[in-house]
């Protein structure tokens, strides 16, 4: 997959971007080649390989988290609450009477 032409500021804050993913997922990278290191042929894919995703999964959502931080997430406009109901809808009985237990036989 090719990557998108990126303008001067764009290049710049995926700099930025990089630097603060490699710094915050360290630790992560870290456990991925602890658990590399750790394996043989035999148990190279099966356990290892999910636990593997799943630390990569984790890198993409730190990722994510540290992009997102920067980001204006708050409204401009405050929220309108919907109206209030006037009063809580009558109850009725739906469910049949419930039926005896059949009785043991006598013996």
């Amino acid at each position: 997959m090719s990557q998108p032409a990126l303008t001067p500021p764009q290049e710049a804050l995926a700099q930025e971007l990089a630097d603060a993913i490699r710094q915050g997922t360290d630790d992560l990278i870290t456990q991925i080649a602890r658990t590399l290191a750790a394996t043989t042929d035999a148990t190279l894919f099966g356990d290892t390989e999910l636990k593997l995703r799943d630390l990569a999964l984790l890198i993409a959502a730190r990722a994510y988290e540290l992009h997102l931080r920067g980001k204006k997430t708050a409204t401009t406009a405050p929220a309108h609450p919907a109206p209030a109901a006037a009063s809580p809808p009558a109850t009725t009985a739906t469910a049949a009477a419930p039926r005896s237990a059949p009785s043991a036989p006598s013996r």
